[in-house]
C-alpha cells in the first residue's frame, strides 16, 4: 500500500497484494484508476483508514465531545472523549491520537514521528472484537525528491471512477430509509449469546446494498445479520450532488433484553 501526496489534487495511490492490483488518482479533473475495477476488500479499506484517514484533532474534540475523562495505560497518561459510542484517547503536547475504540473495533498507534506538520504512526495494531485483527508498520515516509507531473497524472486509458474514499470535492453521507430489523436466532438466544456481527457491503447508486460480506462476529448471530441487512435501502451516498457506490462497515448489534 503506497500512497504519493503533492497536494490536495495530486494523489496517487497503489495497493499490490492477492486480492488486489488496483492504481488510482485523485486530480483536479476528477478521480480515475486503473486495474482490478472494484473497490478492494475491507481489509484493505482497514489500512487507507488507519493510515491516512481522517482523525478528529485536539480542537474538535474540545467542540465537539462533551463527554471528556482522563485513563491511564500503564506508564501513559491519556486525555480521552467519547461520543455516539466511539473512544478516542490522546496524550502529548499537543495532543496526537493513540487510541480509537468503537464497539467492535480497537485501533493503537505508536511510534509516532512528524512529518509536515502532522503526528503519523509507524506502528498501528488494530484488534476486533478483542482479537489481533491486523498490524501495519509504515516502512518509509519522506518528501518527495521532487514533482513530476507524469507522477500524477493519470494512465492513458484509465477509467474516471466514483468517490469511494474521497480527497476532493463533497460527500454527503447516505442514510438507511427502510429494510427489516434482525431476528434474534432461538438458538443464540437461549445459550446466551450476545455480541456483534461485523458486515461490509456496497451501498449502491439505487441505494441498495450488495456483496454483503461477514467481517466477524458470533458465528450463529451471522446469517440473521446478513438476512436483515440485505433487505436495507438507503438514500445513496451523494459526491458533488450525484449518486455514487460507497463500500462501508455496518455493525449489526445482539443484546438479549434489548
Amino acid at each position: 500500500f503506497e500512497e504519493w501526496w503533492a497536494g490536495p489534487n495530486k494523489v496517487r495511490m497503489e495497493m499490490n497484494g492477492p486480492a488486489v492490483h488496483q492504481t488510482q488518482w485523485y486530480t483536479a479533473n476528477g478521480d480515475f484508476s486503473t486495474g482490478d475495477s472494484w473497490w478492494p476488500a475491507w481489509e484493505y479499506k482497514l489500512v487507507a483508514d488507519a493510515i491516512s484517514g481522517s482523525l478528529p484533532d485536539a480542537q474538535q474534540v474540545e467542540k465537539n465531545f462533551p463527554e471528556r475523562f482522563t485513563e491511564k495505560i500503564g506508564s501513559l497518561r491519556l486525555h480521552c472523549a467519547k461520543l455516539s459510542g466511539t473512544r478516542y484517547c490522546f496524550s502529548g503536547i499537543p495532543p496526537v491520537l493513540r487510541i480509537e475504540v468503537t464497539p467492535a473495533t480497537e485501533a493503537i498507534s505508536d511510534g509516532l514521528v512528524r512529518f509536515q506538520g502532522r503526528y503519523v504512526a509507524q506502528d498501528i495494531r488494530v484488534l476486533r472484537m478483542g482479537m489481533p485483527n491486523l498490524e501495519i508498520h509504515l516502512e518509509k515516509i519522506e518528501l518527495l525528491d521532487g514533482i513530476k507531473a507524469a507522477d500524477f497524472t493519470h494512465a492513458p486509458g484509465a477509467r474516471m471512477i466514483s468517490a469511494r474514499s474521497p480527497r476532493i470535492g463533497k460527500l454527503t453521507p447516505g442514510r438507511k430509509i427502510s429494510g427489516e430489523g434482525p431476528k434474534y436466532p432461538a438458538d443464540a438466544k437461549s445459550r446466551h449469546i450476545e455480541g456483534t456481527v461485523m458486515l461490509w457491503a456496497t451501498i449502491g447508486t439505487d441505494g441498495s446494498l450488495h456483496h454483503v460480506e461477514v467481517i466477524g462476529g458470533p458465528a450463529v448471530l451471522q446469517q440473521s445479520a446478513v438476512d436483515a441487512v440485505s433487505t436495507w435501502h438507503y438514500e445513496p451516498y451523494l459526491y458533488n450532488g450525484q449518486p455514487v457506490p460507497m463500500s462501508t462497515e455496518i455493525d449489526v448489534v445482539y443484546s438479549i433484553g434489548s
